[in-house]
């Protein structure tokens, strides 16, 4: 069998300034999707990858074969109640995806259909799931989904007595949503160009994403930003986090501006 040989990617001399200082990225080149030789550089991996594996198809059947029968495809989580609704997700035998479901009670928690993921995935080749936050009012799900495997996610409001989406439409958003108490405003994060989260953003309902306000942002690149709502609900907590410190900022949620 002959040796399969792996691609070398380019050298090319790029210095980051950063708050700690000049640091040398040769490979910095290959973060941009739009340089011809990114594109032409992953090509030669998949290739390689394929070549590599190639002779071992069968036995990545029988691996894949082996898992797959030690899962119970069709299962169901344990309701969890959250105001008057118990809320259940399910996954069901030859479906890629998950199903986001609520009901009245804990045994018909299964009942009605929030999110199909299988659904929201047709037509694509990729999909993931970001963000699942539903408002405090019960009413609104703010859901985010990737299609390409950048991780970079389309933030939409869904109407949860109709279950058709708002026009509100936000692109390029992280992980992590956070709602206000009067069900007004969602905030989220925005990744940079090295898809740290670095910043915080203020979503009206029913405005266009033009209209945002950028609440904070974090230059330092040791720092990652992170948003969620506390437990109570009172609380939007915002966390600025490196390997060696951190903080956490609070904002109320019924005076989120």
């Amino acid at each position: 069998m002959p040796v399969v040989q792996p691609p070398v990617a380019e050298r090319r001399a790029h210095t980051w300034q950063r708050p700690t200082g000049p640091t040398e990225d040769p490979y910095a080149w290959l973060s941009n999707p739009q340089d011809p030789a990114t594109l032409g550089y992953l090509h030669a991996e998949n290739t390689y990858c394929e070549e590599w594996f190639g002779p071992h198809a069968a036995l990545k059947e029988t691996l894949f074969g082996e898992i797959r029968s030690r899962i119970q495809e069709t299962d169901q989580s344990v309701p969890v109640r959250k105001g008057p609704w118990w809320y259940v997700g399910r996954t069901i035998e030859g479906q890629s995806y998950g199903v986001h479901c609520r009901g009245d009670s804990a045994g018909t928690a299964s009942s009605h259909v929030l999110l199909d993921e299988n659904r929201e995935a047709e037509g694509s080749d990729y999909f993931a799931l970001g963000a699942f936050d539903i408002s405090p009012n019960h009413r609104l799900l703010a859901w985010s989904h990737d299609r390409d495997g950048s991780e970079e996610y389309v933030l939409r409001v869904r109407d949860l007595d109709t279950g058709a989406d708002l026009a509100d439409r936000v692109e390029r958003t992280y992980y992590g949503t956070a709602w206000s108490a009067d069900n007004e405003w969602i905030f989220y994060t925005v990744p940079d160009e090295a898809m740290r989260p670095y910043q915080l953003w203020r979503h009206r309902i029913g405005t266009e994403q033009s209209a945002d306000v950028l609440v904070l942002e974090e230059p330092d690149e040791r720092f990652f930003l992170e948003v969620d709502l506390s437990r109570s609900g009172a609380w939007i907590i915002v966390t600025l986090e490196s390997k060696e410190s951190s903080e956490v900022w609070l904002i109320r949620a019924d005076n989120p501006t």
